[in-house]
């Protein structure tokens, strides 16, 4: 018999996809699964779905639990996986038809540790394949290309998300790989990073395995309808755990400045909605100027245009938070003069969520 692959899938309020969702994965060719379904305290009946798939298929299993969020229900399917893979599928998408046995056989090629697929996004009639270009990467490789692919429906898209990907269990269990359930968006991207810290090769198969349905945001609120202004600490954590990754100092360096840009760039936006910070964005500025990547970024930090400030590098160079946060509140404004301000608003931190 071919290896158990463990499917999690949370739900929160999404009754009406969520028969379409479950049916994708019980129809598919690969019949050696585990479905666990975990209920994210929904209010919608998909509570009710959830038990009566349960109770018609002996592979579909239900975890009922308080509503903490995609990161906390993701966490609460890991510690029930039975299979040697396990992988994910938000309850408003689906799976392609043959796609789990397409990623369970990249997965038997010796040293292979995660398979990928492509990705068919859907926005009403209009569909994009995200995929990658390449069938084999080393972690250094897929790394590499995480933080230089410019096209956005290409690596950083696929290495993004953990849905249409095959992971270990093994991986997991041994290196205590978790969500972090401090972030609202972005918890794939961290957990996908952790994880690439112990892979041998990453497999894209090509082949689309996964449609990603975006929808109206009146109809359903999701964070893409959002702006995030504490971004920046995602940011600064995800650069951290990929850079650990790589071996090549003279890539670091050129990431470094590339985070540096990033970084100035969101604390920009992050200055237009000071007002959601509780503690005020000085105090933030102060924790920034004494986070080593910050630090080290700032001092081989470079002018990519003409448009570049001078000053805020060196005001974060020196730990001048009284200037750096002056400057940073004058380019915002210059902002606010050209673009109204978005109501739409909530920051990553869910305790501090508005």
């Amino acid at each position: 018999m071919r290896e158990k692959v463990s499917i999690i899938v949370p739900i929160y309020n999404t009754s009406r996809y969520l028969s379409r969702c479950i049916d994708s994965l019980l129809s598919q060719s690969y019949t050696n699964i585990e479905v666990l379904l975990i209920d994210d305290g929904s209010t919608d009946g998909s509570e009710n779905i959830c038990d009566k798939y349960a109770k018609t298929d002996n592979r579909v299993k239900v975890i009922h639990k308080e509503n903490g969020g995609e990161a906390s229900a993701r966490n609460a399917g890991l510690v029930y996986i039975t299979g040697e893979y396990f992988m994910f599928c938000d309850s408003d998408d689906e799976y392609l038809p043959g796609s789990i046995e397409k990623l369970e056989k990249a997965m038997q090629i010796i040293g292979i540790d995660l398979a990928v697929g492509a990705n068919l996004e859907k926005t009403g009639e209009i569909t994009r394949l995200a995929c990658t270009m390449q069938q084999r990467y080393t972690r250094n490789e897929i790394v590499n290309k995480i933080l230089t692919d410019p096209n956005p429906y290409s690596t950083k898209y696929i290495m993004s998300t953990v849905n249409g990907t095959l992971f270990k269990t093994s991986i997991k269990k041994q290196h205590s790989v978790i969500f972090d359930e401090n972030f609202v968006v972005g918890n794939d991207s961290l957990f996908v990073a952790d994880y690439l810290k112990y892979c041998n090769y990453v497999f894209d198969i090509f082949d689309p395995v996964y449609v990603y349905y975006k929808y109206d945001e009146t109809e359903r609120i999701q964070g893409m309808s959002f702006v995030y202004p504490d971004e920046y600490k995602f940011t600064v954590m995800h650069y951290t755990k990929l850079l650990s990754i790589l071996t090549a100092n003279e890539n670091k360096i050129t990431y470094k400045q590339l985070l540096f840009d990033t970084i100035i760039r969101k604390l920009v936006c992050a200055m237009i909605y000071k007002e959601y910070f509780p503690d005020g964005l000085y105090s933030e500025l102060e924790k920034l100027t004494n986070t080593v990547i910050l630090e080290e970024s700032a001092n081989v930090y470079k002018r990519v245009r003409i448009s570049d400030s001078e000053e805020i590098p060196l005001y974060f160079k020196n730990k001048d938070i009284t200037s750096l946060y002056n400057a940073l509140e004058s380019r915002a404004n210059l902002i606010l003069q050209n673009f109204s301000k978005s109501t739409r608003v909530r920051l990553i931190y869910k305790n501090k969520e508005k």
